[in-house]
């Protein structure tokens, strides 16, 4: 979709804009007209204002202290405080007293001489300064300044008693505190120390302490006993390869091939006597026969000495045997050894974590009492000083005030100001409205051609209560759509038509169903479907209670057809009980049958679709419509949804067409 180029505003375009929010516009402008007309005084008598500053002194910094909040305020805050103390009722009524202004006719008439001392009195504070300044209305010039200097009077005799009472007041307090953050202090430090001593803390490294130097220690020794072990066990298994050997004289020369048992010293001496009484009886074997008592003698000696050989083999192999056991077991221990260290590891470093927590409320209980030190030798040292002294800059003076505007000027300030802020109001409001206005934002929007304008009608009840010819207005507009739509959809015979928009309560259900009725007045077969299976409402226009419907279609129920209504040619397939599944159910290819079926049987079929901002329901539909009427409804429907909206039907459907719910809509434009 081409994005619509703006357009400048117009004249037309404002005035549009003023009667769209008049309502506003008017309010606005009527309250400020009153402001201007009413808030400046017509008949006001001449006044004269004295004029007077006051700077703030700044001392020696003192240290945060939680009875003293002024010392924690930046300059600005404590300069308000200060025009806050000035503007006092304890101020102004010394100053009733001091100045004399009782007798003033003025004040003596008054009901209340204190709040018109108030009203005549104002402060403010220079920007980015520490000065305040001044100033009194009064009738006479020499009562304004007296009454302003009654005033400055008042508020230094009030900051001097002020001063004096807290300093007393700050130096006991600070004693009493320091005691109690010594006491704190020292009980901290005590269960620090305690804590140390009855869990051993040596050193606060969680990583590097004795614990973790013993688990170093331990698995160094593993690593040593792990490489003893698997050469012990790679023998074990060359012994247990030997024992597998059947024969005899092959089991001993697997034996004899074994390091260990081969380099004994006992091994090696026997099989060399072992091989000489062997050379020897072949000798006498070449000579004698065997019956020949010397070679029997020497057989016999083989016969002793290979079993001195095989005893002193099996003593070798259960020598290894044992070796392994006891490397195993050896290694056993060392892990369980470790175990335990690491179990007291982890203690140890929650230990630690404890302490940790012990040492800051020790460091915060120490930096509270030294700052309650420092401020007890601070108010010792200089109690009579005070940080915030106020100076009056120069007596005050007076002068006269300007006058008033007339009455005319006035009004045609009123006017002038009642009109920018009307039109100013009524632009401010139409800039931060993001739903639809008009056909023409409409069109804008979404780049389609407003294909029809109906009316919007307040209070427009179901069809069963109304009637499909009530209200006349809304009845002839869907006339007239109709009419439009037969020449909008390409081809002959039934067509499917989806009624979509893209938020819950732009008027979708109510236009299906006022378009189906109008429809069938006219004369065309019409099936309207309630497609809105998460919130059906289609049965409540008409006043069905039927259980069944599109839901139990879709699902599978055979020879499930539409139900009459009580307006001919109109027939309802309501949704039916809200399913827990409704996307999958649309995306059956019973929809499709079904829908193939229904244009046999019907001029065309009305599906009213979910809104497009809840769920992607309507782009299942859209895919089996032959046009879908996209719905806007003016002061509801947001632009931004109306643009996704587009966006979204643009790829499953060609055939869409913008609908607008105008309230300012006569009988409706319908565009062809």
């Amino acid at each position: 979709m081409i994005p619509p180029t703006e357009t400048p505003l117009q004249l037309a375009d404002l005035w549009a804009m003023l009667v769209r929010r008049r309502h506003v516009a008017g309010l606005v402008a009527m309250a400020v007209a009153l402001g201007v007309l009413v808030l400046p005084t017509v008949a006001s008598p001449t006044l004269y204002r004295a004029e007077a500053t006051l700077t703030l002194l700044r001392g020696l910094k003192p240290v945060s202290f939680g009875n003293d909040t002024a010392p924690t305020l930046v300059p600005e805050q404590m300069v308000n405080t200060q025009r806050e103390l000035l503007a006092s009722k304890d101020v102004l009524e010394a100053a009733l007293v001091m100045g004399g202004l009782t007798a003033n006719p003025t004040y003596a008439g008054a009901a209340d001489p204190l709040s018109l001392l108030q009203r005549r009195l104002r402060t403010n504070v220079v920007r980015n300064s520490w000065v305040i300044a001044v100033t009194f209305d009064d009738e006479d010039p020499v009562r304004a300044e007296t009454g302003l200097q009654s005033v400055l009077d008042a508020y230094l005799a009030h900051q001097a008693t002020r001063a004096r009472a807290s300093s007393a007041e700050d130096l006991s307090f600070v004693k009493t505190q320091l005691a109690g953050a010594a006491a704190k202090l020292l009980t901290a430090r005590n269960a620090e120390r305690v804590f140390r001593a009855k869990h051993s803390i040596a050193s606060t490294d969680p990583d590097h302490n004795h614990i973790t130097a013993r688990i170093q220690t331990l698995a160094e020794r593993q690593a040593i006993i792990d490489d003893r072990l698997a050469a012990s066990a790679a023998l074990f298994r060359q012994v247990r390869a030997a024992d597998a050997i059947e024969d005899r004289q092959q089991r001993m020369s697997a034996y004899l091939r074994i390091d260990t048992i081969s380099t004994a010293t006992v091994v090696g001496t026997l099989q060399k006597d072992l091989f000489a009484l062997q050379g020897l009886e072949a000798e006498l074997s070449a000579k004698y026969l065997d019956k020949h008592p010397r070679l029997i003698e020497v057989r016999s000696h083989i016969a002793a000495k290979r079993a001195q050989l095989e005893e002193t083999i099996t003593g070798a192999r259960a020598s290894i045997e044992a070796d392994v056991a006891l490397l195993t077991e050896q290694r056993a221990e060392l892990a369980h050894a470790q175990e335990d260290l690491r179990s007291d590891l982890n203690s140890y470093r929650e230990y630690l974590v404890d302490l940790q927590r012990l040492s800051l409320e020790s460091q915060a209980l120490q930096k509270v009492h030294d700052e309650l030190q420092t401020r007890q030798a601070q108010l010792t040292s200089i109690a009579s000083y005070d940080e915030r002294k106020m100076s009056i800059d120069g007596r005050p003076r007076s002068a006269v005030m300007p006058k008033q505007l007339g009455s005319g000027p006035l009004a045609a300030l009123a006017l002038l100001a009642a009109i920018a802020a009307g039109v100013s109001a009524a632009a401010v409001a139409d800039s931060v409205d993001r739903t639809v206005r008009d056909g023409r934002q409409l069109r804008t929007t979404t780049g389609l051609p407003l294909f029809a304008s109906l009316p919007a009608i307040p209070g427009v009840t179901s069809l069963r209560q109304s009637g499909p010819a009530e209200p006349p207005r809304l009845a002839e507009a869907m006339r007239g759509l109709w009419t439009a739509l037969r020449y909008a959809a390409p081809g002959d015979g039934c067509r499917i038509i989806l009624v979509a928009s893209p938020d819950a309560g732009d008027g979708r259900t109510t236009l299906a169903a006022r378009l189906a009725a109008g429809a069938a007045l006219a004369g065309a077969r019409i099936l309207l479907v309630d497609a809105d299976l998460r919130r059906p409402s289609q049965a409540t226009q008409f006043g069905e209670a039927r259980p069944v419907g599109l839901v139990d279609l879709l699902s599978g129920v055979p020879e499930l057809s539409p139900s009459p209504t009580f307006i001919p040619n109109l027939d309802l397939m309501p949704a039916g009980q809200t399913p827990p599944n409704p996307g999958e159910l649309l995306n059956s290819h019973w929809l499709g049958e079904w829908l193939a079926h229904c244009r046999d049987h019907y001029d065309a079929v009305v599906l009213d679709a979910p809104a497009l901002a809840d769920c992607a329901d309507a782009l299942v539909l859209a895919g089996h419509s032959d046009l879908t009427l996209l719905l806007a409804r003016c002061g509801h429907s947001r632009i931004d949804h109306l643009s996704d909206a587009v966006q979204l039907l643009a790829p499953v459907h060609a055939q869409l067409r913008a609908v607008l719910l105008d309230g300012q809509a006569q009988a409706g434009h319908v565009n062809g």
